[in-house]
């Protein structure tokens, strides 16, 4: 299944443009900073432009352990997996025996044999990031069709439309005046719907991609989501974005099968949120991202200044620890400058070149 579902089903979708661009994970030369990347870039046309907008940060909670079997075989049958594998998948959820690993030991096995459905397709198994990618097309396609989106230009005078950019389930999406003017939707429907104000169209498709979620059996994280209302002032020449102001009404969702009314709180424009471990504020300060990064290279050289390594181990910890995955990664789709980056990597850089005799204060 992780082969024939993961592998080659995703391939042959691809092929056959059967999955939207718009989930990255799980495409072929598609990494997961390029949602992130894709955000930034966002902002800076839109604080290049001064136009009214908004910007949506979603997180579905625990997002492979919601799944609902019955609606997944609909969505890998679309994309043309054989009906026997859905079965075998399907027997083999029903079937298998769970347990949780605690501290204190494994908890009693528990399975759907107990008289109490279970959904999810497990943590941990091959099939369940390409099963996300099925059901997270349908979403993408249906945001695609419903929701104004993010219409930016180049500076060559082109123009790209974006709804939605996501990685798994971390979903960045957005709306400006532009694409709300030139979204047409149909005539006496109940489905479609558009306002002039981007704020009443935001709560649509935020209730829009709350209600499509919870088709599939998940739900939102509310304390990973955000929205951001943009509204560009200018004061003596300068320009600057609106802030959000703390009596500012969140937006009111139904989430479960009760539909309980919850809110997403709207965020000030200099608060910057986390996606894929980029902190990206809005208004473009990149101070957060700078604090964290520089912390984590204070504690790298802290816990190594303490430890007996040699200078090669030193230089491995280096290479494939601090500097490659912690500072490295955000650094690409985040706005910092040289003087920033140079005085995250002083710690650490510090301590490797001592380990290595090499006296040298940056």
């Amino acid at each position: 299944m992780r082969l024939l579902c993961g592998r080659d089903l995703i391939q042959w979708s691809e092929q056959n443009n059967g999955i939207n661009s718009n989930q990255y994970r799980g495409h072929k030369g598609v990494q997961a900073q390029t949602a992130a990347l894709n955000k930034t870039l966002s902002c800076d046309a839109l604080r290049y432009y001064s136009e009214e907008a908004s910007l949506i940060d979603n997180d579905a909670q625990a997002c492979y352990d919601r799944i609902v079997p019955a609606f997944l075989s609909c969505a890998l049958m679309r994309l043309g997996l054989p009906f026997h594998l859905i079965k075998f998948q399907c027997e083999w959820l029903k079937q298998t025996m769970c347990e949780l690993k605690l501290t204190s030991g494994n908890t009693k096995p528990y399975s759907n044999r107990d008289g109490k459905t279970l959904y999810g397709t497990g943590q941990g198994t091959g099939w369940s990031p390409p099963s996300w990618t099925a059901l997270s097309d349908i979403i993408s396609r249906v945001m695609d069709k419903f929701a104004p989106g993010l219409k930016l230009q180049h500076t060559d005078g082109s123009f790209i439309h974006r709804v939605i950019d996501a990685f798994i389930d971390d979903v960045n999406s957005g709306l400006n005046k532009e694409a709300l003017q030139d979204f047409h939707p149909a005539v006496n429907t109940n489905v479609l719907k558009k306002y002039e104000n981007v704020y009443e169209q935001t709560k649509w498709n935020v209730r829009l991609y709350s209600r499509l979620l919870f088709s599939t059996g998940g739900r939102l994280a509310l304390h990973k989501c955000a929205i951001y209302l943009l509204k560009t002032i200018w004061k003596n020449g300068k320009r600057s974005f609106q802030k959000t102001h703390e009596n500012t009404p969140p937006i009111s969702i139904q989430q479960g099968i009760n539909q309980e009314t919850q809110f997403i709180k709207i965020e000030d424009p200099s608060k910057a949120r986390r996606m894929l471990g980029v902190y990206v504020a809005p208004d473009g300060n990149s101070s957060q991202q700078f604090q964290i990064l520089r912390k984590k290279s204070e504690q790298w050289s802290k816990k190594n200044k303490s430890q007996h390594l040699s200078g090669y181990e030193t230089f491995m910890a280096y290479n494939q620890g601090i500097s490659m995955k912690s500072l490295d990664n955000p650094v690409g789709a985040s706005l910092l400058n040289q003087f920033q980056c140079q005085q995250i990597q002083s710690p650490a850089l510090n301590t490797f070149l001592n380990k290595n005799g090499v006296v040298s204060t940056i």
